[in-house]
């Protein structure tokens, strides 16, 4: 009997790791980001799908977007339920940066113009998280002549390098 015992608990086990991995919800985050989203489309952004990932807590995820200058700009990080803070940093192309949002806050977006062509560097940090949590960025412009889709790639566990911030405005909801 203590032969059986040993397998079901290491069934059980198994069975509880698995469903962390499989319980956290890219589409959540997904949708959470979109209600965000409804807000900056009604201000005449163009909003895209960048990115989406899962992180745990302390994970930074790195890409690169490209910017016209004179164009606006929004990034809104959407979150699903295991998510309690994330963080969004966005530095220039010498590494100075343009503005993040800190709060301590499940979702995070910032909105700026961008005052180059060129590319920002965006990390988003998972500061705090249930286990696993899911994660997907999106994009919107406004402004400029013919814009085009970006189509961003993560570079994984990127670091924040603090450099000189200029004005941030938050745009969360």
């Amino acid at each position: 009997m203590k032969f059986d015992c040993k397998f079901l608990f290491a069934g059980v086990l198994l069975a509880l790791s698995a469903s962390s991995v499989y319980a956290q919800s890219p589409a959540k985050a997904e949708d959470d980001a979109y209600r965000m989203a409804i807000k900056q489309s009604q201000r005449g952004y163009t909003m895209y799908p960048a990115t989406s990932g899962i992180a745990q807590s302390g994970e930074r995820v790195r890409f690169l977007l490209p910017v016209t200058k004179g164009v606006d700009y929004v990034f809104l990080i959407g979150v699903d339920n295991f998510v309690a803070d994330v963080d969004v940093y966005v530095f220039d192309e010498d590494k100075g940066l343009i503005l993040s949002d800190r709060r301590s806050d499940r979702r995070a977006g910032v909105r700026f113009r961008a005052s180059y062509t060129g590319t920002v560097e965006i990390y988003v940090h998972m500061v705090r998280a249930n286990g696993l949590g899911s994660w997907a960025v999106l994009v919107g412009t406004r402004g400029g002549a013919g814009q085009e889709r970006i189509n961003p790639t993560p570079e994984n566990k990127g670091e924040i390098k603090a450099g000189d911030a200029t004005k941030a405005e938050p745009a969360g909801a």
